[in-house]
């Protein structure tokens, strides 16, 4: 049996090379540092610090940030796993690798991906370059390069660990046995090719990560007991969790109350936040969709490339199997059978999502087992760099995407962390690196040299971070590549390299169909050019999304070309750059057409240094309003260069700063900065509140106007919520609180209007001048709803228990006091009267309705 196989390799494990020769030494400390290279495989942002959910549990992950540079604009290479790997552990693009998908990946040897006939003959490791340049002991413990199944780069020739050629003294690995799939199997939660299932805690001794990390740790302490396991030298040890890849099989502690494992429970458990908006949660938040589900998606081209590695095959597996649950459980009478399919949908789709994040729970767990037994041995942790990432994100049904493969944020964003635990320091970095940066930066870390080109020249295409783990405020200017053609040569895109390129604020993307739109065979003379352009912003605050594509706009024609220096083949590829950036002297929240702004920048080097003006570079000032360019280090921008008319229709004013190289033609450093322009665009807000289900309060009639940067709401409970219109949220005890909008716009971060309301949750304290009541109570059929003081005048709410409002708008002017409902379409039940008059008094009771038979 697998199991007895596994007990065999542990033993082995333990027994032979851990006592290897029968002898123990002391325990020595290397005067090199260790390496511990942890890497993830499918893990995208859904990390705390990271942004990506919200409700994702990763506390050991944050415990190793609170003591290293946490990078919070970090890219793979590639948004599968073999290119994505191959190009990491090798410190190459893919434009130099030529893998660009698991396929091209050839895992059975892998130097012959490297050969003269592909021009890249030259290739040295991480793991290789640390053993045979710095005198590094290597040990990798499953993936951490594809296809580790086969040993791979492994020198199994020689019998010596000491005197190993190729990457790795020792390799381990172990994948997950009959036991765990058998089980998973058969408890599946969603279809067959999309694999999840809640396993019983005791099996968590069986899985592939937790025994590779029993082995991590048992080389650990072996060390730390003084055996001489690593050839008396400093180690580098590969830990390559293989979750949370799918399949999905993970203990049930691990995943979230909010799973929903009997659609047929009454009453139905909701396990999305419903309503959408609630606070406190009540279900996982979903991946966030523009206002009409899936437009950004269906705002590609038809035909194109970016549909086609979408692929919303996936989702839609998840969701034919949420259609095939039959009988349809009642969920709620009112509901049609097609609500309820799409309420099946979402929870479906929830589940998944759920899944996912319990895998990554688990995963953290494991790394907190080895960050437990690094602090045992202190001796090693106080020696110890460690490096976390991840191959490539992964998508959960943005832009109807679900996995890997596309070139979007959900795909190429990965954690990285490095924790130098000799000088730890907790930072954040806002630098977009990439993986490729791993390799120099660990070169720097340990002092050894970079390898070399035969020609003498640098191998690796990364950049070293080292200077940004001793300041993260460290910065320089290069895009970040990521690449990938799709592996199915039948599919668009399959035929050429498809591109993505990132900076500190643009997503610029660039993809080449197989052939005209609707030809499959590759005819480069044929393709067609899709782009997309995103404006992220610098603290993920524009357009985090992806949602508005910018490309078709020529206001930011200049961003995609001066991007576009840094695909490959072009001259910037790889290459840094100046940085610059645009100053101004104060000006007002929103400028008049008589105002003028005093224009100039900052300049930094290739090393972050504010730097004089070099020679023979050409500044140049250009704006998206009118035909006027400006020369020189220091500019004045009348506003009025402006016509009056254009002036009079527009609110955002684009300033372009261009530094030339004259002598080579290059546009070395580009910076775009916005000026708001006319009053007449000064935003107004405005909302009122009626009261929800027990504590929670329900923002209505949310409006505003004008331009603005940034929405954000203080409940007057401590909780800040950025968002336009929140609509429900829930206090956690009855009182009396103020709620803020608050409204940002303009040219300042001062430039802020807002508008308060007071709320109180206690009703009968709140409504003891204006109370409203219902009679008969509980109703069967008819039902009156009076006013104890004055003559109806606005709008009538009905909500249920779970704060649906199941009739809206239901608009009075009566003469009297009295008025009589049908409520015979509500079923027995409670539920809930809220009436706002037009001066934005509230009140609001409580009915029943119970419905029976007539008696005979």
């Amino acid at each position: 049996m697998k199991i007895q196989y596994i007990t065999h390799i542990l033993i082995y494990f333990v027994c032979f090379s851990f006592f290897r020769n029968g002898s123990f030494l002391n325990a020595q400390v290397p005067s090199s540092p260790n390496i511990i290279f942890v890497t993830f495989d499918d893990l995208n942002d859904y990390v705390e610090g990271l942004g990506g959910q919200i409700q994702v549990e990763t506390p050991n992950l944050t415990l190793l940030a609170n003591s290293g540079t946490s990078f919070i604009n970090s890219y793979c290479s590639a948004t599968q796993c073999g290119p994505s790997r191959a190009s990491m552990i090798t410190g190459k693009d893919c434009y130099y690798t030529q893998i660009y998908n698991n396929p091209q990946y050839k895992c059975k040897n892998f130097r012959l991906n490297f050969k003269p006939s592909f021009g890249n003959e030259t290739v040295f490791t991480l793991p290789e370059w640390l053993k045979d340049s710095a005198d590094y002991f290597t040990y990798s413990l499953n993936k951490i390069m594809h296809c580790y199944e086969n040993l791979i780069d492994y020198d199994s020739i020689s019998t010596d660990e000491c005197d190993k050629d190729f990457s790795w003294n020792r390799v381990f690995y172990f994948t997950d046995s009959a036991i765990i799939d058998n089980a998973g199997d058969a408890a599946l939660g969603g279809p067959d090719n999309f694999r999840w299932s809640l396993l019983n805690d005791t099996l968590e001794n069986y899985m592939e990560d937790n025994i590779m990390i029993d082995s991590a740790i048992a080389f650990i302490n072996a060390i730390g007991d003084g055996a001489d396991i690593t050839c008396g030298k400093p180690f580098f040890l590969g830990v390559g969790f293989l979750k949370p890849h799918l399949p999905y099989f993970v203990p049930e502690k691990y995943y979230s109350d909010f799973y929903l494992s009997d659609y047929y429970a009454v009453p139905y458990n909701y396990p999305y936040n419903f309503p959408n908006g609630t606070f406190p949660y009540n279900g996982i938040i979903m991946p966030p969709q523009p206002d009409t589900i899936f437009n950004d998606y269906n705002n590609l081209p038809l035909d194109g490339v970016a549909r086609s590695l979408a692929d919303p095959g996936p989702l839609n597996n998840l969701l034919e199997f949420a259609e095939e649950i039959i009988p349809l459980p009642e969920i709620d009478p009112l509901l049609t059978d097609e609500q309820r399919i799409e309420i099946l949908e979402q929870s479906v789709w929830a589940n998944s999502i759920i899944a996912y994040m319990a895998a990554i729970k688990f995963i953290d767990d494991q790394f907190g087992r080895l960050m437990t037994a690094l602090q045992e041995n202190p001796d090693i942790y106080n020696n110890t760099i460690i490096v976390v990432t991840s191959d490539h994100g992964f998508s959960l049904g943005e832009k109807k995407h679900f996995l890997k493969g596309s070139l979007w944020e959900t795909d190429t964003r990965v954690p990285l962390i490095i924790s130098d635990l000799r000088n730890p320091i907790q930072q954040i970095s806002y630098q977009t690196v990439s993986n490729i940066d791993i390799f120099p930066t660990i070169c720097d870390l340990v002092g050894v040299d970079y390898p070399n080109m035969p020609d003498g020249n640098n191998y690796l295409d990364g950049k070293s971070l080292a200077s940004i783990l001793v300041d993260a405020t460290y910065s320089f200017y290069r895009p970040v590549l990521t690449t990938y053609s799709e592996k199915d040569s039948l599919d668009q895109g399959a035929c050429f390299p498809q591109y993505s390129l990132r900076d500190e604020r643009f997503h610029y993307i660039k993809y080449a169909t197989n052939n005209e739109y609707g030809l499959y065979d590759c005819n480069l003379a044929m393709s067609q050019t899709e782009e997309e352009l995103y404006e992220i912003g610098f603290n993920r605050d524009m357009d985090p999304f992806e949602w508005n594509n910018l490309i078709g706009n020529a206001d930011y024609e200049p961003i995609k070309d001066f991007m576009g220096q840094w695909l490959p083949g072009e001259e910037l590829y790889m290459q840094k750059t100046y940085a610059i950036k645009i100053k101004n002297e104060p000006i007002e929240c929103l400028l008049n057409h008589s105002d003028t702004i005093l224009l100039s920048f900052d300049l930094y080097d290739t090393t972050a240094t504010p730097v004089a003006i070099p020679e023979n570079y050409l500044f140049i000032w250009t704006n998206n309003l009118t035909m006027d360019t400006l020369y020189g280090n220091n500019v004045l921008f009348p506003i009025d260069l402006i016509s009056e008319d254009l002036f009079l229709v527009t609110n955002r004013l684009f300033i372009y700063l261009t530094m030339i190289d004259t002598i080579n033609s290059i546009n070395s450093a580009l910076d775009l900065k916005y000026f708001y322009i006319n009053d007449t665009y000064e935003p107004t807000v405005s909302f009122n509140t009626i009261k929800g289900d027990t504590t929670q309060v329900i923002i209505t009639d949310f409006s505003i106007t004008g331009a603005y940067n940034d929405v954000w709401w203080d409940f007057g409970d401590g909780v800040i919520i950025h968002k336009d219109n929140p609509e429900f949220y829930s206090y956690a005890e009855i009182g009396t609180y103020t709620i803020i909008c608050y409204v940002q716009y303009g040219n300042d971060s001062t430039c802020i209007k807002s508008i308060a309301k007071t709320f109180t949750t206690n009703i009968k304290e709140y409504f003891k001048d204006h109370i409203l009541f219902v009679y008969p109570n509980p109703a069967r059929n008819i039902i009156s709803v009076s006013l104890k003081q004055g003559n109806f005048n606005g709008k009538l709410f009905i909500y249920d228990n779970a704060g649906r409002c199941l009739k809206t708008d239901i608009i009075t002017s009566a003469v009297s006091d009295l008025i009589t409902f049908d409520v015979s379409f509500l079923p027995s039940g409670i539920y809930y009267f809220y009436y706002i008059d037009i001066s934005g008094l509230a009140a609001g009771t409580q009915f029943a309705v119970m419905h029976y038979n007539e008696p005979r």
